[in-house]
């Protein structure tokens, strides 16, 4: 449950409010259908050890990028890199490495628009997609087409869309939250 439950935070269509408007949202995301969605209680399926080597086996030792920098620049970018169409790194193209019959407890590592990214499907055969920019790195999951991250915080599984996270509330699906840096703001 969030914070505070806001009626106003029903998404209406059309435009985004104004107070999403100047965090930088320029178009609604998607409302994802009950069967797209994961459930909080998944839970175990939200990490996995880290690497201890990376793409041509260099050690990696770096942190975790923190709940508190996930709508910053760093994670953005890379997200938009990864989601955009017409790129040549987009989801399409990362499809077939997903359905590819891979190894479980293994990292897939590979090179391409200037960051070392990695691909891993843990003991639940769930894919996860990660990348090294510096020491640090962010890890996301993939499923059913969406993009996902656990706020471990707030127990509960954010999706990409439209360029930022967002929390669609499980318990009522109308509505939806932008998730920025930590706070999960309703749309009114």
């Amino acid at each position: 449950m969030p914070r505070h439950r806001h009626r106003s935070a029903r998404q209406a269509g059309g435009a985004p409010s104004a107070r999403w408007s100047q965090r930088g949202v320029t178009r609604m995301p998607a409302r994802l259908s009950s069967g797209r969605q994961l459930s909080a209680a998944l839970r175990a399926h939200s990490r996995f050890p880290n690497p201890g080597t990376g793409f041509g086996g260099r050690a990696v030792n770096g942190q975790a990028i923190g709940r508190a920098n996930w709508s910053g620049s760093v994670v953005r970018g890379q997200m938009n890199y990864i989601s955009a169409r017409g790129n040549g790194f987009t989801r399409a193209a990362l499809g077939p490495m997903f359905l590819m019959d891979r190894e479980r407890n293994h990292y897939y590592w590979n090179h391409s628009g200037g960051f070392d990214y990695c691909f891993y499907r843990d003991p639940y055969g769930c894919d996860w997609f990660g990348w090294y920019i510096g020491p640090d790195f962010f890890w996301t999951q993939y499923y059913r087409g969406t993009w996902w991250i656990y706020d471990d915080m707030e127990g509960r599984w954010c999706y990409w869309s439209q360029g930022n996270w967002w929390w669609q509330d499980p318990e009522d699906p109308e509505m939806i939250y932008l998730y920025d840096n930590g706070d999960y703001i309703p749309q009114g």
